[in-house]
């Protein structure tokens, strides 16, 4: 039969002569416990080793509470995250999940000094802004690769497209062509209306055969075909036309427009 109070018992003296001053017994009933009867440790963590410099401008210190629970080491231990320092509240949920499934894989043995070296390698990636919470989902239901993907889409939305010279020739030739193209389709209705419309002899025979009961004339011939897209005539249109023509005429505009932006 595992005695489990003298192996926890072995723990916490491994624990005093590594950690030393960063360890310390608190009252389990207190602000700073866990609300149990048992006894009741404290270890500080940091994001740096003891020869290390501190990686912040200001220290970043993070608290691991635990208590044992009668059947540790063969129980989970009860544990809290608590920033002593600098520490956010999202960042201390992530860690306590990532804590929580490394006690999972530890049951079975001794883990304090491991769960304490793991919280101080997540505090060390999150202080240096390397920390995996790629998986972990925050408050509203999002990860961090999301919130991450949101951002960038919503700086790009701000800074929109940066005005150089093959930007603005794109854009110009573009732009002419959607005006050359809107006359274009204007003239040709134009021209189809004007050849549809029927003369005095032709609006006598039409009614005359309509009363006599012959079929109408099909209206759909004299109608411009309307399954092509704005977009669709226009990319037809710029495949079909060369714009090199006006290409010499905006250059000189665009080189004058881009040297403005630059020495603003």
């Amino acid at each position: 039969m595992t005695d489990y109070a003298m192996e926890q018992e072995m723990e916490i003296e491994a624990l005093e002569s590594i950690l030393m001053n960063d360890m310390k017994e608190v009252d389990g009933q207190g602000p700073d416990g866990l609300d149990v009867d048992s006894r009741c440790f404290i270890i500080t963590v940091a994001p740096k080793d003891e020869d290390e410099d501190e990686p912040t401008e200001i220290p970043v210190r993070l608290a691991l509470v635990f208590a044992h629970t009668p059947n540790y080491p063969d129980e989970p231990p009860l544990i809290k995250l608590r920033s002593i320092r600098g520490v956010r509240e999202k960042d201390l949920k992530s860690m306590h999940q990532r804590l929580g499934e490394e006690i999972g894989e530890n049951l079975g043995m001794s883990m304090m000094f491991t769960l304490a070296q793991s919280a101080k390698e997540m505090l060390r990636a999150i202080v240096c802004g390397e920390a995996d919470t790629s998986g972990v989902v925050n408050e509203d239901g999002k990860t961090a690769a999301q919130e991450a993907e949101e951002r960038r889409k919503e700086a790009a939305r701000k800074a929109g497209t940066p005005v150089t010279k093959e930007t603005w020739a794109a854009w110009f030739d573009r732009f002419n062509a959607e005006g050359l193209l809107a006359k274009a389709k204007l003239s040709i209705g134009a021209e189809i209306a004007k050849k549809s419309r029927p003369s005095g002899r032709m609006f006598f025979e039409n009614r005359t055969a309509a009363m006599e009961g012959k079929e109408e004339l099909d209206e759909e011939d004299f109608q411009l075909d309307s399954d092509l897209e704005d977009d669709d005539l226009l990319d037809e249109f710029l495949e079909e036309n060369d714009l090199d023509g006006m290409a010499a005429a905006q250059k000189s505009f665009a080189n004058q427009v881009c040297e403005s932006s630059d020495s603003d």
